[in-house]
């Protein structure tokens, strides 16, 4: 169901495009420290996302990874949004836009999903202002989309036309998407869907089942369709890169006046404004940032040291699900292997050590706990943790009693959740080894002395005082 009114609607502020300049809107940020301020109003009026396409301080537009780092480090010393880079260009190779994705791994990247004639048109002049074809060909978003799984990041599809959700649906099927699904519906671009909310609605029901979607809509109708959009349950994106102006047709002295208003309609449909913590839940995002507006929390996203990464084996018969908790796991630079058959994990148990197992329970081949049993027997060592959709009290006491399973969780499971679970694993076994180390030390030690005792009688007695103290007779000096 892609209409759920209850659910917190979460806001998107778009800070800055790269068409207009201060020309156009004087309110437009060009230096980190614009974008860093523009973010927190933003976010104090609402938003849980800021969409960035990074400037040069002198405003023109750039692709490069130093001003991306600059912007979005500005950005997370100042507040606590999730941050979401742009890859839409025209005429810049698909290596470029990825650079910054790669090198600085934000938690959204967004992602056109189709080619399309791009123009504004001015009836009054009856001429073009500008007009191009923007190109985004399979093979351009198929190496997007695997830089982005590769840095952790969710792709928003951005679709301007019915045809661009439809493209989604065969990268779904390659496991290059994994839900939760995140799109964008972008109305009022000429050459792509009308403004209208009967398109909207169109739209909406064109999507997979229980995706994510906001609205973006293009000009001074992104109002109306911020209103039809807060009332089919769907999210809104705002913001200076989409729209100066407010309702009445003021020009915004910020974004953070535009979020400002967005939030109002939410609330004033009965609808709550999602938090940025809501906001990671239903997108299944990391949160990434240590340093939050105004004080610092601990955070899922550690310092992962070498000694923390471990070799984790999933097993499931649902493609999408390894590649969610792949994706997920990830993040910690773990290394994961995927199996979508028992049998193929066992020969995996077989052949190489692996820190963590974690395996579904209903499969066609083999129960999960029963491979958790056989994971026991082949790596006594390897962590056991059992996926299943159906919570079962009599399973789960059967995977503690029989599998020694470390945890028992029930789909859909939480991100956060899973990766610190695993990281808490880890740490009890690598206590649990240095506690038998330190053991396997202390009796080497005691034996040590057994043998001198033997040899050299009453050498290992020592006389103390009442207090403890060692006493030392001259003749021992």
């Amino acid at each position: 169901m892609n209409h759920d009114i209850e659910r917190p609607c979460i806001l998107t502020c778009a800070l800055s495009g790269v068409v207009a300049d201060r020309r156009q809107c004087p309110a437009i940020p060009y230096t980190p420290e614009e974008y860093a301020a523009e973010a927190r109003r933003a976010f104090e009026a609402g938003a849980a996302i800021v969409h960035i396409h990074a400037r040069r301080p002198d405003g023109t537009p750039s692709y490069e990874v130093e001003d991306y780092r600059a912007i979005s480090e500005a950005v997370a010393a100042e507040c606590p949004v999730v941050i979401n880079f742009s890859t839409g260009a025209v005429g810049i190779p698909v290596e470029k836009k990825t650079a910054p994705i790669q090198a600085l791994r934000p938690a959204i990247g967004a992602l056109n999903m189709g080619s399309m004639n791009y123009a504004k048109y001015h009836p009054g002049r009856k001429e073009f202002v500008f007009e191009f074809v923007f190109a985004n060909p399979f093979h351009e978003i198929i190496a997007i989309l695997r830089a982005m799984r590769e840095a952790g990041t969710r792709p928003e599809m951005e679709c301007f036309d019915l045809g661009h959700i439809a493209a989604s649906l065969p990268l779904l099927d390659m496991g290059l998407l994994d839900p939760p699904l995140q799109y964008s519906l972008i109305l009022g671009v000429l050459g792509g869907v009308p403004p209208t909310t009967r398109a909207l609605v169109a739209m909406v029901d064109s999507l997979p089942l229980g995706a994510n979607w906001q609205v973006i809509g293009i000009g001074r109708d992104q109002w109306r369709l911020a209103a039809a959009a807060i009332g089919l349950g769907g999210n809104v994106r705002v913001g200076l890169e989409d729209n100066f102006y407010l309702p009445g047709g003021t020009m915004a002295r910020s974004n953070g006046e535009l979020v400002e208003q967005a939030a109002r309609m939410v609330r004033d449909q009965g609808r709550d404004v999602a938090t940025v913590e809501e906001c990671r839940r239903r997108l299944g995002i990391a949160n990434r940032q240590r340093r939050l507006w105004g004080y610092t929390r601990v955070s899922l996203d550690w310092e992962v040291g070498m000694d923390d990464r471990a070799v984790i084996l999933i097993v499931d018969d649902e493609e999408f699900v390894l590649n969610a908790l792949e994706r997920s796991l990830r993040l910690d630079g773990h290394e994961v292997i995927k199996c979508q058959e028992p049998l193929e994990a066992i020969e995996v148990l077989k052949g190489r050590e692996v820190d963590v197992v974690i395996s579904d329970h209903l499969m066609p081949q083999m129960k999960g706990l029963d491979l958790l049993q056989e994971a026991k027997r082949l790596r006594p060592r390897a962590i056991r943790i059992l996926l299943t959709g159906h919570a079962d009290l009599q399973l789960a006491l059967r995977a503690i009693n029989e599998g020694e399973v470390y945890r028992f969780f029930t789909k859909p499971w939480d991100d956060d959740t899973l990766r610190l679970d695993v990281r808490l694993a880890l740490e009890q076994r690598r206590l649990r080894d240095e506690n038998e180390r330190l053991t396997r030390e202390v009796d080497r030690q005691a034996a040590l002395l057994k043998d001198l005792e033997a040899r050299y009688p009453g050498i290992t007695y020592v006389r103390r005082s009442e207090t403890g103290a060692v006493i030392i007779d001259e003749q021992d000096l």
